[in-house]
């Protein structure tokens, strides 16, 4: 009991965006964003776009929160985080939903999280992510995929496929990948990256960590717990 509520007391958000931090062009409704010509923000891209809710609306999904969302087709997405990995459990989540206009059934997406030490490894243009991720999954229209990278660690949250009405109707996917003590990966920054195959949009991107606590801090909660038995049973 006292080992469950420590790892409950250290989940925490680590990251969250909704895509409205930087404002799109206001005559076109959407920006490109583009780690090729240094744009600013704190994503990278190989050429997706953010659109807002003026654009294109009768194809593209209104945005899930806020005014803007990201567009992605068949291009990547990716964020060196200021968290670095630790000891507990590691979730990328993010809102998902296809468009209507898509020519086939192949809307998918992809979610990694990597090492982002390695990201300045990459070359704009041919991101695969695959060598530097921790875990990755792919989701697809009908569901989950068992199409994963370096499974060791890694699981998929619950997943009800991609909606494709280009209306309101947004899918959360998620992963999670779970770090032991003593792991290489400890103390290296969170990557988290996005992928949309065939025509997909994002919104409401979370990191969350469930760190497990040192021995030191259980020890210390422990000795507390035992405190509060004692003096309960002096009480009675």
């Amino acid at each position: 009991m006292s080992l469950a509520f420590a790892h409950a007391v250290h989940a925490a958000t680590v990251y969250a965006d909704d895509f409205d931090g930087t404002a799109v062009d206001a005559g076109l409704g959407y920006s490109y964003w583009d780690a090729r010509s240094g744009d600013p923000t704190d994503w990278a891209s190989t050429g997706n776009w953010w659109y807002n809710s003026s654009y294109d609306s009768a194809r593209r999904p209104t945005p899930r929160s806020g005014e803007q969302a990201l567009h992605g087709v068949s291009y990547y997405n990716w964020n060196t985080l200021s968290t670095n990995f630790q000891a507990g459990n590691h979730s990328l989540s993010v809102w998902v939903q296809g468009d209507s206009d898509a020519v086939d059934a192949t809307d998918s997406i992809w979610l990694y999280l990597y090492d982002g030490s390695q990201t300045d490894a990459f070359s704009v243009g041919t991101q695969t992510f695959d060598g530097a991720s921790l875990f990755a999954a792919r989701f697809d229209a009908d569901g989950m995929t068992a199409e994963v990278i370096n499974a060791g660690g890694g699981s998929i949250g619950a997943f009800s496929g991609i909606n494709r009405s280009g209306g309101s109707e947004w899918s959360q996917a998620v992963i999670n990948y779970a770090i032991g003590d003593g792991d290489p990966f400890i103390g290296t920054p969170i990557g988290i990256a996005l992928y949309g195959n065939g025509d997909v949009a994002f919104d409401d991107v979370e990191v969350s960590v469930d760190a497990i606590p040192e021995p030191s801090t259980v020890g210390l909660l422990g000795l507390g717990l035992l405190s509060l038995l004692r003096r309960g049973r002096s009480k009675a």
